[in-house]
């Protein structure tokens, strides 16, 4: 027993893995920022009483996609989260 105790007090914590662009994400990583993604924007929309129409509120957006991705793994340059949130603001909308 004392050895399976050690056994999980020595994993080392996994760092996030650094990409930099979306394009590079495999398919279930791509699948989980998308839908983080729409979740954040859903968020803001209901909280702020409709669509983002300001690049403030598309930022915001942006970096609260920044932070789960970060949270779930994945570190990437602010410019591509922004330009991937820019490219999906018109599909949330419909």
């Amino acid at each position: 027993m004392a050895n399976e105790k050690n056994k999980n007090n020595n994993t080392k914590p996994v760092a996030p893995k650094k990409y930099n662009a979306i394009s590079d994400l495999d398919a279930k990583k791509k699948n989980d920022v998308a839908a983080w993604a729409y979740e954040i924007y859903c968020d803001f929309c209901k909280a702020n009483g409709g669509v983002p129409s300001e690049p403030e509120q598309v930022a915001e957006i942006a970096g609260r996609l920044g932070k789960k991705m970060l949270a779930g793994k994945i570190l990437m340059p602010e410019k591509p989260v922004q330009v991937y949130v820019n490219s999906k603001m018109a599909s949330f909308w419909m």
